[in-house]
């Protein structure tokens, strides 16, 4: 599966605070390095209530949009995973749905943005708003 795919895997790092290891990627070791994939990590918040939280930053936007640019035209699809796979990983995926499709651009509220579009599941998820402002800086208002 991941050989066929573009995979963008978020992991949540150590916490050493409360002694809590960091995540395994859900894949092999080996394949970690893989050209079509980019492992993150970085913890599921948007604030820095703690000395030892990770957060996303402009670094790991930029590693997403380079990672994108570079692996836009080998033909596969995209998958972004994270460990909770509802906060971080939808909004790298709402984000990167506007790149590629060109939706509506913007939405006007980046930081209280509700969607899923399967009327069967969950109505509303909580998108991190801080992973989804610093990617739509980073495709949209970086100037490339």
């Amino acid at each position: 599966m991941f050989a066929n795919a573009n995979v963008i895997s978020i992991i949540t790092p150590a916490y050493p605070k409360k002694n809590f290891e960091e995540e395994d990627i859900p894949f092999s070791e080996e394949y970690r390095n893989a050209d079509n994939v980019l492992v993150l990590k970085f913890h599921d918040t948007e604030l820095q209530w703690d000395d030892d939280v990770v957060l996303m930053n402009k670094s790991d936007a930029d590693k997403v949009y380079d990672f994108v640019q570079r692996t836009k035209g080998n033909g596969k699809p995209y998958i972004v995973h994270c460990t909770a796979g509802k906060s971080r990983s939808q909004a790298v995926g709402y984000i990167l749905n506007l790149w590629f499709n060109g939706e509506h651009g913007i939405d006007p509220n980046p930081d209280e943005f509700y969607e899923y579009e399967d009327s069967h599941a969950m109505a509303f998820q909580h998108m991190n708003s801080l992973v989804k402002r610093l990617l739509n800086e980073r495709f949209f208002f970086s100037g490339d």
